[in-house]
């Protein structure tokens, strides 16, 4: 949608803001280096390079494709069995990189709303059960 308002000049989000919002890597990285915390994270292209991150993390890790929604091909490793099962779900490739991440302390979900650029209101929410168990309690191919 972005692309398409840029070339029609429509005003909203860019390009380059939207890709902020698509990329879970890369918004965890802006939200660091603005001073929130966030989960240890990297994006990996082999096997070899995931389990060298589960070394310097531990465990548990998320998986999951970077550009992910809804939790869907999104998986929880408690140790390296879990982890080698969840990557031959969704193989780390060259030009397909996985998205590992720490999974530690209390996951929430904060939303803000704009209107004419400007916050009109926020959310902070915490789901129980958290999205991967609810995908898994409803037998959604163990993701």
């Amino acid at each position: 949608m972005a692309q398409v308002r840029e070339s029609l000049g429509i005003e909203g989000m860019d390009v380059e803001t939207a890709h902020n919002f698509r990329d879970k890597g890369r918004m965890k990285n802006l939200l660091r280096a603005a001073g929130l915390p966030c989960a240890r994270h990297q994006k990996v292209t082999a096997k070899e390079a995931a389990f060298a991150f589960a070394d310097v993390v531990g465990f548990p890790l998320v998986v999951k494709p970077p550009d992910g929604a809804a939790s869907q091909s999104t998986y929880r490793a408690n140790n390296a069995e879990e982890l080698e099962k969840a990557l031959s779900l969704n193989p780390p490739a060259p030009g397909h990189e996985v998205l590992l991440e720490e999974f530690k302390g209390r996951r929430v979900f904060v939303r803000y709303f704009f209107a004419q650029r400007k916050a009109v209101f926020h959310s902070l929410t915490q789901y129980f059960p958290n999205p991967l168990e609810a995908m898994r309690s409803r037998g959604c191919s163990g993701k």
